[in-house]
């Protein structure tokens, strides 16, 4: 997660540096929260969520396979643990310059989910949709040593990038052992802030 003042200076002075063609891999990071709806908010009504993902930029496409975990904001309720979510899957983007260091794009996701504590055992396939904003730029990777050095032209270069991302995500989920219940179903409206580094994204 960002944690250091350091590194997220580094990745907004990222902006500044000129950008290189759009093709690489790319490691991605971020922080934000979940609002849930469906039968799943009786049991986890909003949550925190961390989200990682390895991708591959191809031109205008992006590739990538991701984790996310969302927590219940609320720890305890009534002395008893709270449910919480984890989903993986496949997302692929469809991106779009609107200036030199910044870019729009829309995305669709294939994952799979469970859940813990009282609906231990439930799990099942998801699909989303999303769109988001992300600011760019290219410079040393000495950068990640000390970030006054990502502005060197000297050595290899790296892309960061800052990222704000929207998103609606569907869950059936089926419980493990058939005779404890019918499927829950589960929508989750998602706001993400996060960070990339790569090749080129």
């Amino acid at each position: 997660m960002v944690r250091r003042p350091a590194l997220m200076a580094l990745l907004v002075l990222a902006a500044t540096v000129s950008t290189a063609s759009a093709d690489g891999l790319y490691f991605s990071e971020g922080l934000g929260g979940t609002r849930v709806h469906d039968e799943l908010s009786a049991f986890l009504p909003d949550a925190f969520h961390a989200r990682v993902a390895i991708g591959m930029r191809r031109r205008e496409w992006a590739y990538e396979l991701f984790f996310a975990g969302h927590f219940s904001n609320d720890i305890y309720d009534y002395g008893a643990p709270q449910t919480n979510l984890v989903t993986g899957g496949l997302s692929v983007k469809y991106i779009q310059p609107i200036a030199p260091h910044l870019e729009l794009y829309l995305r669709g996701t294939a994952s799979v989910g469970a859940t813990d504590q009282d609906l231990q055992g439930y799990s099942g396939r998801g699909l989303g949709a999303g769109a988001g904003i992300q600011l760019k730029g290219k410079g040393s990777v000495l950068g990640l040593l000390w970030w006054p050095l990502f502005f060197l032209k000297q050595g290899p270069r790296m892309t960061a990038a800052l990222w704000l991302d929207t998103g609606y995500e569907f869950y059936r989920l089926q419980p493990g052992d058939q005779k404890r219940g019918s499927a829950i179903d589960a929508q989750l409206s998602t706001m993400t802030f996060g960070f990339a580094l790569g090749t080129d994204f």
